[in-house]
């Protein structure tokens, strides 16, 4: 391995191709002090420096900008510039000179490594084994804020360290002990994925706990869906940390190596954009689940309040899962706004005029989006309000069904046909809320003119009491069934009116229940249940006309009936 020589040279007054000295490759000692000429390719930095200038001018507001040089993809030194343009070009000339440099050290291993800073036009020029690297320039010690000939020092240091290591790391004894290295993280990898196969295995196999007995179906349905979301979420986590673990091993263990280390440095940088938007977008994802989790968890926490009155815990559940939906919408919406914008700002992108100009657009979105304006406004109104909520049995401009979405928008029904609505919620004015805290079978029970009134009013009222005291049915009926009396007088007989209390949408179960128990009771009874009946009354020659044969014409035709 050869000798590594730093020195600096004191200035020449007029530098020529004749003074250009380089040392030899067997030395044993420092070369001269000579001053080497300032090369045509150091032509490049003056230019990239009047590039700069340029563009300092036709930009005052540009920020000083530096780009780091790079050996074997490490970073030695930073050189600077005003503009972009000049400042790359300068870079991509002293990588290029750097690489040729190694390689031209790599095949003399036994040379002689001399790095030393020649004083050309008062710059302060940096020369390896007698070949032009760069001219340090009044920028990059400004950048670093340091004098020009103490960062020229500093940058020869680098370079001579960084070449010296760039020859030991391509050795045998580091190349076979960087391949055990590298070999450990394979297994240690291949390990922990082993791992992670076996918890998510365990995941799946995990059954879904279920509340108790007394816990409403309302209640267990979320409490099954909160779980499988969940588990769904530490799916993606597993998932995404075992190919996360694969791809680092894999760049760790190239990382190791000289050769591939360029390479993994290139990769990197082709692949920082795309992989910071991946990983927003994961993150976003997973911090919506989480954050709708935790939603769902609050709620469910306060559904289970042993503190609410039974009559009312329906109804809690169900505006509790509103505002859930709600708060759901809302928090999609807002951390989504906040991943895009934390996207934006990590690969580089101002985000200011972006907000400033959403600014504008929204003011100008609110002009002309009014009827959504007033949708949303009329939403908060029926959710805070209580209005009606998701499960909710409505009937809204004759239009009646179930309340199977409700946000600041709209609110979609569900029809028994299975057909769905959906209703602007600032077309709404007038609701029929047919759930809302309790509800009530409403029967007019007919009964025949000649049957026992007073019997069959026992009957009904009895059927209905015998009915609120057994199971299930107990549980449904809040009170005691009413009987109001007779309502009306209609075709078919006397109509009985009833009144059972029953729990929010249980009305048509306990009706249909009451109805098929009611028939039993009457026909015992010898009630029948009156159907619709008509008499027909018949005047004049029709009643001789019907009531047998007449002695007619002789040709045998019957004189016409008149008109009943």
């Amino acid at each position: 391995m050869g000798s590594v020589y730093l020195s600096q040279a004191a200035p020449a007054s007029e530098p020529g191709p004749s003074s250009a000295a380089s040392p030899t490759a067997n030395s044993t000692s420092a070369p001269p002090s000579t001053e080497l000429p300032l090369p045509a390719a150091a032509s490049g930095s003056a230019l990239a420096d009047s590039l700069s200038a340029f563009s300092r001018f036709w930009q005052p507001n540009a920020q000083l900008e530096a780009r780091w040089i790079r050996l074997d993809g490490v970073r030695l030194f930073q050189i600077a510039g005003w503009g972009a343009p000049g400042l790359e070009e300068r870079q991509r000339s002293i990588q290029q000179q750097l690489n040729e440099i190694l390689q031209t050290y790599l095949r003399a291993p036994d040379a002689a490594l001399a790095v030393e800073i020649q004083d050309a036009n008062q710059q302060q020029v940096i020369y390896i084994n007698g070949k032009y690297l760069l001219t340090v320039t009044e920028l990059d010690a400004q950048y670093q804020g340091l004098a020009e000939a103490v960062w020229a020092e500093q940058v020869r240091l680098v370079l001579a360290q960084g070449l010296e290591a760039a020859q030991q790391q391509r050795q045998p004894e580091y190349l076979w002990r960087q391949t055990g290295l590298s070999l450990g993280l394979i297994l240690g990898a291949i390990a922990l994925s082993l791992a992670l196969d076996h918890w998510q295995r365990r995941l799946a196999r995990r059954p879904i706990k279920l509340l108790d007995q007394e816990t409403t179906l309302l209640l267990k349905r979320r409490s099954r869906l909160q779980q499988t979301r969940l588990q769904e979420v530490q799916r993606l986590l597993l998932q995404t940390a075992k190919a996360s673990l694969w791809i680092a091993v894999l760049l760790l263990a190239c990382a190791r190596f000289p050769q591939t280390r360029p390479w993994v440095i290139s990769l990197g940088n082709l692949l920082k954009i795309p992989l910071t938007l991946l990983l927003a977008l994961l993150l976003g994802y997973v911090l919506i689940r989480l954050s709708h989790l935790a939603i769902d968890r609050f709620c469910l926490a306060l559904s289970q309040n042993p503190l609410l009155p039974a009559i009312s815990i329906e109804r809690t559940q169900q505006r509790i899962g509103t505002l859930a939906q709600v708060a759901k919408g809302l928090t999609l919406i807002l951390l989504s706004i906040v991943v895009l914008l934390v996207a934006l700002v990590r690969i580089g992108v101002d985000v200011g005029p972006l907000l400033a100009g959403a600014g504008i657009l929204g003011v100008g979105v609110s002009l002309a989006s009014q009827g959504l304006i007033k949708d949303a406004i009329n939403g908060v109104l029926i959710i805070l309000e209580d209005q009606y909520g998701i499960g909710d049995i409505v009937e809204i401009s004759d239009r009646t069904g179930l309340v199977e979405t409700l946000n600041l928008r709209m609110t979609q029904l569900r029809t028994s046909e299975g057909k769905l609505i959906t209703i602007p919620n600032g077309e709404i004015k007038i609701v029929a809320n047919l759930s809302s805290h309790w509800s009530q079978v409403d029967l007019n029970i007919p009964v025949a003119y000649e049957a026992d009134l007073e019997a069959a009013m026992a009957i009904i009222e009895t059927t209905a009491l015998a009915m609120s005291q057994e199971l299930p049915w107990q549980s449904l009926i809040l009170e005691p069934p009413q009987l109001k009396g007779v309502e009306d007088f209609s075709d078919r007989g006397l109509l009985v009116k009833l009144w059972i209390k029953t729990q929010p949408l249980k009305q048509w179960d306990v009706a249909r229940e009451y109805r098929r128990r009611l028939k039993h009771a009457l026909h015992q009874v010898g009630i029948e249940m009156p159907v619709p009946q008509q008499s027909l009354w018949l005047h004049g020659p029709a009643q001789a006309g019907l009531a047998g044969p007449s002695e007619g014409p002789k040709d045998g035709n019957q004189p016409p009936m008149p008109a009943l």
